[in-house]
């Protein structure tokens, strides 16, 4: 009988939430395994043990260890558990870089990762935080999220020789895809499936259909094809010199709709807002949205309140977001767990 091969999982403290979901999912074809402690922000807490999983039947599981600390000069302090015997282990790592602040701390831990003698090391960073800022308008301008890709594509391969692998959601600028070098794989996944699902059990819940609208023409060459048999409706903002742009319906009559906006991504919030009332002006029985992300520097979030939105949905790709609308009825987290359980089974077993 062979030997197993192991899969150890880490996370950045605050991603913690979103790693103990995956490892946590049941499957009927798994078996028990065992946690170890599990660390956050430096104070150890015990994982359930005994839970199955689906990653056990090839793998033995355990919960990567890390202590975060910083010394007195600011500068982090890590410590990886000496009991984590990584050689030839494969590595997920549960990411988030939505602070700069914290990018430097989690490349250090990378990095150690990838020499620690493991077959594979996969970064899951659900949400890439400078999807925008892809793009130089004026002379001097630094184009940062070229500078992030090139941080992340000096993290070594590991001793087998396999390089890291990044995994991300609905990344804002598709041309962003040909910026990591090639010592860096990357694989980009859609939250729009569990859009789809949860759509289709709004029928059930409330007894509605609804249609979805797209704010301009790229999001829907994007994401258009997820929602066959559904309305559509295009959005566009109009320029005109002198003047405010504003937002305007290009196609469809929304009228006795339920529509739901969907995007990829919100920053300030002012267009998705604006967008709702354009529609709901042009008779729209009610409102919803849909963005896989929610920036959490602006506080979008406050500007997409109950009185223009039916639902508001987004995902657990940022955890500072998904801690700002705790407690808000009108907003649900969708939980990203279901795609991930599915590529990492794929990535690790081939399906």
């Amino acid at each position: 009988m062979r030997p197993k091969k192991r899969l150890f999982v880490y996370s950045y403290p605050s991603m913690q939430d979103l790693a103990d979901r995956v490892m946590a999912t049941k499957a009927t074809t798994s078996v028990a395994y065992t946690l170890a402690s599990a660390s956050s922000m430096g104070q150890s807490r015990e994982i359930r043990n005994s839970e199955t999983m689906p990653f056990a039947y090839e793998h033995d599981v355990v919960r990567g260890v890390c202590n975060w600390g910083e010394y007195e000069s600011g500068w982090p302090y890590l410590v990886t558990n000496t009991n984590d015997d990584l050689e030839g282990a494969d590595i997920v790592y549960f990411a988030e870089m939505a602070q700069p602040s914290d990018i430097f701390t989690q490349y250090a831990h990378l990095c150690a990762l990838a020499r620690s003698g493991a077959r594979s090391l996969n970064i899951c960073l659900p949400f890439f935080p400078v999807g925008t800022d892809e793009r130089v308008t004026e002379p001097g301008q630094v184009a940062t999220a070229k500078s992030l890709w090139r941080l992340l594509s000096s993290i070594p391969s590991c001793d087998s020789g396999q390089k890291p692998r990044l995994i991300v959601f609905d990344i804002h600028a598709l041309q962003e895809q040909f910026y990591p070098t090639d010592d860096l794989a990357l694989k980009l996944l859609t939250a729009m499936p569990l859009l789809r699902e949860r759509l289709n059990a709004l029928e059930v819940e409330e007894g509605i259909c609804s249609a979805v609208a797209f704010p301009d023409a790229g999001a829907r060459k994007r994401f258009g094809g997820e929602f066959t048999g559904r309305d559509t409706y295009l959005l566009e903002k109009v320029r005109k010199r002198g003047e405010r742009p504003r937002v305007v319906i290009k196609e469809g009559d929304p009228r006795g709709e339920h529509v739901v906006l969907v995007d990829d991504l919100v920053l300030g919030g002012g267009t998705g807002v604006e967008s709702a009332r354009v529609l709901l002006d042009a008779g729209a029985a009610s409102v919803s949205a849909f963005f896989t992300h929610f920036s959490p520097m602006q506080e979008a979030y406050r500007r997409f309140t109950p009185d223009i939105f039916r639902h508001v949905w987004m995902t657990n790709s940022c955890s500072l977001t998904v801690g700002q609308v705790a407690g808000l009825d009108h907003f649900e987290v969708i939980d990203l767990r279901p795609i991930l359980v599915d590529y990492i089974n794929q990535l690790l077993y081939g399906g």
